[in-house]
């Protein structure tokens, strides 16, 4: 579409900014949007979605503030014109005014999701509550949908005022909301859950998935944001939470690849669609190929500094499977230098990767300055890594103790589940040959028997799991026995004071 239909279309420019968001970055997609911020509310709920974005890959507290601030401030509008719906009976303005309606929810939506970024009950309870917001506008816009429909239907006089097709427009647009809405309420702590069912809600998480396809297929500006919402759900959410995965990924990675698929046609070069595909290669337990497709990604970005700093991250961590600590180390100090979300728990990793490969010096400088780059004490990242700075402090740096380390929070984060089965057992080798270098130091021991025992499990040696587990009991270390499962190995909650 040429600038001068985009400019007289305003559904248009927003769903534009979003291809663009995907396709070339921020900067492109909010030029944009700027143009039109403030003149149109789908134009304005579309910048909003690229902040939620950004936000949510950055996890950094003032794009969080920012991106939640300029929500509410459209929410607020939208609230004031919406207030004149049960006065238009003209079904065209109607339909701007449902729009108008579903903006709202979905700026409600979006600021729910930024509270869950807090991972603290009162956070958690405040974003139940504009999700419980959102549904209940999301619920009287259907409604209204469905009698602009019924009205449409008994019209036999031809008038195209008349005859508004809403499900092509209202209902679209309202279908992403309602669809993430019920995803997001499927997968809350279940204790959350039990807050917001006592309130009489609920999610409905095949509902969920089934409204997000309908969105993702339509015209509407938010189809972009349905088609990476459901392809994040398979590749990422599934797995990090255990849903539908006893009988292995198969479905995931098959869902995966089908909306991959479906997405090719306008992203196929989109460097976060290329880290999807990393993602999706992670569940087929194919190192190489996510390596390949995060370096693809990273080196794609442009100026979407966000997308690429997720895929350090994957490569880091791919890096470290592979032993190539010295590749490691430089992607997570430039995570550490650039990104404001956690400075000290990058610095960390690349401190391990660069004892673990021997550079004991360097390691020990960086692990110095650490506490000075820890900014938010609160976050739970970066209380562990100050207790683990701390106990370092009272002990003799080797390279022994900081591949125990490094790969204690390899396992915490999973990424044992996703490599291969030769990486696997190198792993336990090196586990196993680093063991008489920390067997003085019962917490570090503890570590390494964990790490053992989880390598075991995935290699299909249960018995020998048990075993390596129920040794570090028996030694009187004071944790309890961990009977591996498929569950406990999947679950990356596991953090050893």
């Amino acid at each position: 579409m040429a600038d001068g239909e985009l400019s007289k279309n305003d559904p248009a420019v927003a769903r534009r900014g979003l291809v663009l968001l995907f396709q070339k970055g921020v900067v492109e997609a909010e030029a944009l949007l700027q143009q039109h911020r403030g003149k149109n509310a789908q134009v304005d709920c579309s910048l909003g979605y690229i902040m939620v974005l950004r936000s949510l890959m950055t996890w950094e507290e003032d794009a969080v503030s920012a991106a939640s601030d300029y929500l509410k401030d459209v929410e607020k509008r939208c609230s004031a014109s919406g207030k004149e719906m049960p006065h238009i009976k003209n079904p065209k303005a109607r339909q701007h005014f449902l729009l108008l309606q579903v903006v709202e929810a979905d700026c409600m939506l979006l600021r729910a999701l930024l509270y869950f970024t807090k991972m603290a009950i009162p956070a958690y309870v405040r974003g139940g509550m504009l999700l419980r917001s959102a549904s209940k506008q999301y619920t009287r816009v259907y409604a209204e949908i469905e009698s602009m429909d019924r009205e449409a239907s008994v019209q036999s006089n031809g008038s195209d005022d008349k005859a508004v097709p809403a499900s092509d427009t209202a209902r679209a647009a309202c279908s992403f909301g309602f669809g993430a809405f019920n995803l997001i309420m499927s997968l809350l702590p279940e204790k959350v859950l039990s807050v917001m069912k006592l309130l009489g809600f609920h999610g409905d998480r095949k509902v969920g998935l089934e409204t997000l396809q309908f969105a993702s297929r339509s015209n509407d500006m938010r189809s972009p944001m349905a088609l990476l919402a459901i392809l994040w759900y398979h590749a990422i959410g599934r797995a990090v939470l255990g849903i539908g995965i006893s009988g292995g990924y198969e479905d995931a990675i098959a869902c995966s690849q089908a909306v991959l698929k479906e997405s090719e046609v306008e992203f196929a070069t989109a460097p976060l669609f290329n880290y999807f595909r990393g993602r999706t290669a992670y569940l087929q337990c194919d190192p190489s190929a996510a390596m390949e497709a995060f370096t693809l990604a990273a080196d794609s970005c442009g100026g979407q500094r966000e997308v690429q700093h997720i895929c350090f991250y994957e490569m880091g961590f791919i890096n470290v499977l592979n032993f190539n600590f010295e590749k490691a180390a430089p992607l997570f100090a430039r995570l550490s230098r650039e990104t404001r979300w956690s400075s000290g728990y990058y610095a960390y990793l690349s401190a391990m990767c660069l004892a673990s490969g021997g550079q004991i010096a360097e390691a020990k400088e960086l692990l110095a300055r650490l506490p000075s780059l820890v900014l938010r004490k609160n976050s739970n990242y970066e209380k562990f890594v100050l207790r683990k700075t701390s106990r370092l402090k009272k002990m003799q740096l080797t390279e022994d103790i900081a591949q125990v380390l490094l790969f204690e929070v390899v396992f915490m984060w999973s990424y044992l589940d996703f490599s291969t089965q030769a990486q696997r057992d190198a792993v336990r080798q090196l586990m196993e040959e680093k063991q008489p270098g920390v067997s003085d130091d019962v917490t570090l021991l503890t570590t390494n028997w964990l790490v053992q025992g989880a390598l075991y499990f995935l290699l299909d040696q249960s018995d020998e799991a048990e075993v390596v587990c129920y040794h570090g009991t028996h030694e009187s270390v004071k944790v309890p026995v961990l009977m591996l499962s498929t569950d406990a190995v999947s679950t990356s909650a596991v953090i050893l004071a």
